[in-house]
Formats: C-alpha cells, sequence, structure tokens
C-alpha cells in the first residue's frame, strides 16, 4: 500500500504540469487563431468555421493528449517494475528452498538442489555467481582436505590408495559447475582450492576459471 500511495504522489505533478501545458497551448492557438482573423482583410475559411462552429473537441483532445500519453508511459513503466519485482521474488525463494535442499540427509533432495540452482543460474544471468560460488562452497565443505594430509602445490599427487569415492551430489556439483552458461562473463574465480577431486569425472569441464591451488586431482 505504502509503495501505491508513492506512485501515486509521484504522477500527481507531472499531470498538473502537463494539463498546464495543454491548457495554455490551447490558449495560445485559439489567442492566434483570433488575432488573425480579426487581422486579415478577408476572413480565411478556417476562421468562418471557428465562428459558426468551435472545435472544441478537437481542442479539449489536443489539451488532454499529453496527460494521456503520460499515464500510459507511467503504468506501462511500473508494470515491467512490478514484474522485474515479482520474477525477482520468485527466483530468491527458489534460491532459498534449493539451498535448504543441500543440507538434506536425503541424496535425492541434495541433487534436486543442486540442479534447481543450475535452473536458477541458467534464467538469471544476475544471479549466476551467486549460485555458482554457493556450490563451490558446498563442494569444499563436502570434500576438504585434512590439514594433516595437506601437500604443496609441487608435493601434490594422486597416489591412488586409500581414495574415497567422489560422492554422487559431489559429482553433480562439479559437472554443474563444468557447464556454466554466463562463464564468459565472469570476473571472479571459482574457489575450490584444498579440495580432494580425485577420481572426479571433469572430462570436457570448464574449469579454467577456478582456483586449484593445493587441491588433490587426478
Amino acid at each position: 500500500m505504502k509503495n501505491d500511495d508513492k506512485r501515486s504522489e509521484s504522477i500527481v505533478w507531472p499531470i498538473l504540469l502537463f494539463v498546464a501545458i495543454g491548457a495554455a497551448s490551447v490558449s495560445i492557438l485559439v489567442f492566434a487563431f483570433h488575432h488573425y482573423c480579426l487581422a486579415a482583410k478577408t476572413p480565411a475559411l478556417i476562421c468562418e468555421v471557428i465562428k459558426t462552429k468551435p472545435p472544441w473537441t478537437s481542442l479539449t483532445a489536443l489539451a488532454t493528449a499529453p496527460v494521456l500519453i503520460l499515464i500510459w508511459y507511467w503504468r506501462v513503466k511500473h508494470k515491467r517494475i512490478d514484474i522485474r519485482n515479482e520474477t525477482q521474488r520468485q527466483i530468491t525463494e527458489r534460491f532459498v528452498q534449493a539451498v535448504r535442499l543441500l543440507a538434506d540427509k536425503s541424496l535425492e533432495a541434495r541433487l534436486g538442489g543442486i540442479y534447481s540452482l543450475e535452473r536458477i543460474s541458467r534464467d538469471s544471468q544476475d544471479d549466476h555467481w551467486t549460485v555458482v560460488e554457493t556450490l563451490a562452497a558446498f563442494i569444499r565443505e563436502k570434500r576438504k582436505i585434512p590439514k594433516s594430509t595437506e601437500k604443496s602445490d609441487t608435493e601434490t599427487e594422486s597416489s591412488g590408495k586409500d581414495v574415497d569415492p567422489v560422492p554422487t551430489d559431489i559429482q553433480a556439483a562439479l559437472t554443474v559447475l563444468g557447464r556454466r552458461k554466463w562463464a564468459k562473463s565472469e570476473t571472479g574465480k571459482i574457489d575450490l582450492k584444498k579440495t580432494n577431486l580425485q577420481d572426479a569425472h571433469l572430462y570436457k569441464a570448464n574449469l579454467q576459471n577456478t582456483n586449484l591451488q593445493q587441491a588433490n586431482q587426478n
């Protein structure tokens, strides 16, 4: 209700201004034609028409046209704003629900959350990087390398022994990150440092813009 009141107030003064402009324009036209008809030695046909049948309908339309155009523009503009706000509200609700699913005990629910986030990132470029950071954080927390086994960049290698298989949900998150729709527009780096990515399927995955410092890889 408050937003509607503010919108109504914002349109009042422009309408009054356009009404004044329209009325002034009509007054100027009436005065100009009246002066012309009085000054002309041989009154033109339009002068006779104006005297016998004043075009009040046309003059009224001329005066109100700017107001009608302003009102139409105002309605269209705020309709677009309402649609954009509603779309953003729905995306926010979808994002919150998807993040909640990432913490679910059920694998199916977590997968649903991951693919829901992917859909959001594809539908809304503005929310793309937020989804990327969320999935990267999910992977880091689930597959972080214990401090006791961390290695430097030169020492990092795959031993092939006692490697935990990559969970299905982690692989799904990596796959989603690897096929990002808006990757070319990214300005930051995906943070997967100190992450255990051994045995992860990253074939054809777009991870060029990724920080893999001290990450275990095949």
